[in-house]
C-alpha cells in the first residue's frame, strides 16, 4: 500500500515519479554506446510509459482523476509508441465510459 501523503504517493499523484525517471533516462543516454543509445532509450521510455499507464489505471480504480491525468500525461511524454498509444486509448475510453455511465452520473462520480 502507498499512503497518499508519502513522498512516493505525492510524486505518483502529480506524475513527478515518471517525469524524474524520463529525465534520468535522458541523462543516461549519453553514457550508452552511440550506435545503440537511441534504441535503448526509446525502449526504456516505452517501458516506463507503460508503467505510468498501469499507475493511471490504479488511480482510475481509486477514482483519483488528478492522479490519473498526471500519470497519463507523463506516460505520453515518455513515449508515443503504438503500444503506449493503444494502452492510453483504452484507458481513456474506460475512464470516459465510467464517468459517463448513468449510475455514475446519478451518484455524482465523475472523472
Amino acid at each position: 500500500r502507498m499512503h497518499s501523503s508519502s513522498n512516493t504517493g505525492r510524486h505518483t499523484r502529480s506524475g513527478e515519479d515518471i517525469r524524474y525517471t524520463r529525465l534520468a533516462i535522458e541523462i543516461f543516454q549519453s553514457y550508452l554506446p552511440k550506435e545503440r543509445a537511441t534504441v535503448i532509450t526509446q525502449k526504456a521510455k516505452e517501458i516506463y510509459a507503460l508503467s505510468a499507464l498501469e499507475s493511471a489505471y490504479q488511480m482510475w480504480i481509486k477514482r483519483d482523476k488528478v492522479a490519473l491525468k498526471a500519470q497519463l500525461r507523463e506516460a505520453l511524454a515518455c513515449s508515443r509508441s503504438g503500444k503506449v498509444l493503444r494502452h492510453a486509448g483504452r484507458l481513456t475510453l474506460k475512464a470516459l465510459a465510467g464517468a459517463l455511465s448513468p449510475a455514475n452520473q446519478r451518484a455524482g462520480n465523475h472523472l
